[in-house]
């Protein structure tokens, strides 16, 4: 029978090989412990709980988002298995955009459709009447109606939530759910291949775009979250958890 030396470092180097293959399979699908950060060709990641940063534009949560009109504060007291919530607050004006977007400009988009892989975001509504809600990714943030983009929906005059696939003059609507006020809705959106993506919501089946409502690949895109009240009261709604997924670039 082998050392009990030799039995500890043949049972060390078999685990070390194993360890190697499991990352190098996690890497090839794009997460786990074969990610690089310090890759400039290894996938790109941005995940934000919105736990640190301030209430000022260009310092909100751990990303730096800006607003533009009304307020951001981080809400107070916390929810058990949600940490770090802020809450997005309109103006009193009707009809005015009031805007949450990851970029320094409101119009800019710095990501190419062709290089989006996945965005999923946590949200909860404070009331489920006068206002326009549109969080996802589009090409200007400014827009109540984004010309290119995808984003779960929620119109004034509905009850429901939709997703809304548009490609400039075309778009494929989807309604997925009631708008319920303090309740979370997980949505995510997941680029398939050219010209295909699917979403899902709160962790159910994906459901497939048509592919001729789908953003061309170099639509210029940034995530985005707009609330536009439709009467001079204020309209609020909560941000629990935002992440992306870029696929790996050729530097």
């Amino acid at each position: 029978m082998a050392s009990l030396e030799t039995r500890i470092r043949n049972l060390s180097t078999r685990l070390g090989t194993e360890f190697k293959a499991v990352r190098a399979e996690m890497d090839a699908i794009g997460g786990g412990a074969g990610h690089d950060a310090t890759d400039p060709e290894s996938a790109i990641r941005l995940v934000d709980d919105f736990i640190g940063g301030s209430t000022e534009s260009g310092e909100i949560g751990e990303l730096g988002w800006s607003f533009t009109n009304g307020t951001i504060i981080q809400r107070s007291p916390v929810v058990s298995n949600h940490p770090g919530i802020i809450r997005r607050t309109s103006t009193t004006t009707a009809s005015q955009y009031n805007s949450l977007y990851l970029t320094n400009g409101v119009a800019a988009g710095p990501i190419l459709f062709e290089q989006f892989d996945e965005m999923r975001w946590i949200f909860s509504p404070i009331l489920t009447d006068l206002y326009n809600l549109r969080i996802g990714a589009c090409a200007d943030a400014s827009s109540g109606a984004p010309s290119h983009g995808f984003f779960i929906w929620k119109d004034a005059s509905l009850t429901n939530y939709y997703i809304m696939i548009v490609n400039g003059a075309t778009s494929q609507t989807f309604e997925v759910k009631a708008c319920v006020s303090g309740e979370w809705t997980k949505v995510k959106f997941r680029r398939v291949a050219a010209g295909q993506m699917r979403f899902s919501i709160d962790g159910g089946s994906e459901v497939t775009a048509n592919g001729a409502y789908v953003p061309d690949g170099a639509d210029m895109l940034q995530p985005f979250a707009t609330i536009q009240p439709t009467t001079t009261a204020a309209r609020s709604f909560d941000l629990d958890f935002f992440s992306m997924k870029l696929v790996a670039p050729t530097r």
